[in-house]
């Protein structure tokens, strides 16, 4: 278990307190949680303060165990959806399905990048991508080229946002990637 930056999640782990038991196959193994801590839906484990401590994801098919952060960088749309949280990789398509759902409505989009503290459950740090209204006539010129110079402008944007939030972590929460900090 690696996860980003290298951190050695099973030891993190087992500083939480959690023990590790024998394995069942290459993809599970036995643990005892500690007193208080309970997996939820077999996907999410709660620490005994009911916070996200471990989510359980796939990748390739395979189950892996992600530690999480008690800072997190997300996107928020102005319907209060999460539309990106740090580390996702979207395709190209994929980020144009997004751009065209959040960005070509009526109003434009305004796209809020925050500094989330998942133990307090509040942002700590926002900051604001306006994307103004496209002209009346955009939908006449859907060109695959118009639509993903649009995307491109807009990506751009929430990449400089996300920037300016990622600094405003790494300058008060030096150690913020580090799923085991701050607890």
């Amino acid at each position: 278990m690696q996860h980003r930056d290298n951190y050695d999640e099973k030891r993190i782990l087992k500083a939480f307190g959690i023990k590790f038991l024998e394995k069942i196959n290459e993809s599970y193994q036995y643990v005892v949680l500690p007193s208080g801590w309970r997996l939820q839906n077999f996907a999410t484990l709660l620490d005994e303060k009911n916070r996200q401590r471990a989510r359980r994801e796939q990748y390739f098919n395979e189950p892996v165990l992600k530690v999480l952060t008690r800072y997190e960088v997300h996107a928020i749309n102005e319907k209060g959806e999460i539309v990106i949280i740090n580390g996702n990789d979207f395709t190209i398509n994929e980020y144009i399905e997004l751009f065209t759902i959040n960005v070509h409505s009526d109003n434009g989009a305004i796209i809020t990048i925050n500094a989330f503290d998942s133990d307090a459950k509040k942002n700590i740090f926002s900051t604001k991508v306006n994307y103004t209204k496209l002209p009346k006539n955009w939908q006449g010129r859907q060109r695959p080229q118009f639509i993903e110079t649009e995307t491109k402008k807009y990506l751009k944007a929430i990449d400089d946002a996300e920037k300016k939030v990622t600094q405003w972590l790494d300058d008060n929460y030096r150690e913020w990637k580090n799923p085991g900090a701050y607890w």
